[in-house]
């Protein structure tokens, strides 16, 4: 099985499980950097750079995980992320409402609707959303919300 168009190119050619081992060493390389100055040093790169890079690879590892049904890897993902809010905060580097967003997907792909959807509402209220170091689009924080009732009609 390929992975979503949506891939970077170097997943959109190998198998399901060669994908999830390039995401998850992704993300520990990203993390090394991150921790290690003179690796950073070496290869020019700050440690805000590093870090974003982290956060990106591990929303990518989250997203094809979910993808795949994968909910404990999801979580596992979703709940790292939490853990790289204060981080990224120190750096000046703002990931609060992705790092919520992922939680709330992650829930709501584990049949936790209410916690999800508490999650989402409490986001999409949120007037910081353009101040976020990684995107995260108010429309569609909404338009899951709206897909509330057909999760419940079709899925409950």
């Amino acid at each position: 099985m390929n992975v979503s168009h949506y891939a970077p190119s170097y997943l959109r050619v190998v198998r399901y499980n060669e994908a999830l081992d390039l995401l998850s060493h992704r993300e520990t390389l990203c993390g090394i950097l991150r921790r290690t100055e003179s690796l950073r040093e070496k290869v020019h790169i700050s440690r805000q750079d590093a870090l974003l890079s982290e956060v990106k690879a591990v929303l990518k590892s989250a997203a094809h995980s979910s993808k795949h049904g994968l909910k404990q890897r999801s979580l596992t993902s979703a709940s790292y992320l939490s853990t790289l809010v204060p981080i990224c905060e120190q750096q000046n580097i703002h990931i609060g409402a992705a790092s919520q967003l992922e939680l709330a997907s992650t829930l709501w792909d584990q049949d936790e609707v209410v916690a999800s959807t508490k999650m989402l509402q409490t986001l999409s209220a949120s007037k910081d959303l353009s101040g976020q170091s990684v995107h995260v689009g108010r429309s569609g924080i909404l338009a899951q919300l709206v897909c509330l009732p057909c999760h419940v009609l079709y899925c409950g």
